[in-house]
């Protein structure tokens, strides 16, 4: 277990209590401007409040979820998707954010696999998930996902996309021979997608 996800657990608590908590608005006026072009710009509105309470940039896609980036180094950034849709946990409504880490085509790289499941082992806050096909001319994705709850402080919101963006590009950092994820624009552009993502844009419910 790393010092960033205790620090996180701790700070997740602390959103938890403080839910609805009230932040000044950063780039509100760019966040309502992309909101305006769009009728159906986001399909949940409380999605773009946590967005702007949070000082977020964020592009809209045609699925009404948002996209987030993230510097993640020099000349470094990472993608990370909030989905609109929400799920619950007994009477807990959570959302789901996952950020691409590497895309590939054809036969998994030997030990992929394992060492996500290891991965997951280790970490207290999202997943590790692959998602794809090893046909040769079909696309297999790895990304990681996490699910947080509905209502939470702006910081504890914002820390949590953040520890999301971090965990992808660490991955892609440690496996140069993987495909790198799509480049994209600067924070809030939304860049490219590879093909295929419905399964990591059902929010996971679990029962």
């Amino acid at each position: 277990m790393t010092p960033h996800f205790r620090s996180f657990a701790l700070a997740l608590a602390v959103g938890l209590l403080a839910a609805g908590t009230a932040a000044a608005a950063r780039n509100s006026l760019s966040n309502e401007k992309i909101a305006a072009e769009r009728e159906d710009a986001l399909r949940d509105p409380r999605l773009l409040a946590q967005l702007t309470e949070s000082g977020l940039r964020f592009v809209a896609d045609e699925d009404g979820d948002a996209c987030v980036r993230f510097r993640t180094g020099p000349g470094e950034e990472q993608a990370v998707t909030v989905l609109s849709g929400t799920s619950r946990i007994l009477d807990l409504e959570m959302r789901d954010a996952f950020a691409v880490s590497v895309v590939g085509s054809g036969p998994v790289p030997e030990g992929l696999l394992e060492d996500l499941l290891l991965r997951n082992d280790d970490v207290d806050f999202g997943a590790w998930e692959w998602t794809g096909s090893e046909s040769a001319d079909k696309e297999w994705v790895v990304a990681f996902r996490a699910k947080m709850p509905a209502r939470m402080t702006p910081a504890s919101f914002k820390a949590a996309l953040r520890l999301v963006a971090k965990a992808a590009a660490e991955y892609r950092a440690e496996h140069p021979e993987a495909a790198a994820s799509p480049a994209g624009g600067g924070e809030g552009d939304g860049g490219d997608e590879p093909e295929n993502l419905n399964f990591l844009r059902s929010p996971r419910r679990i029962k």
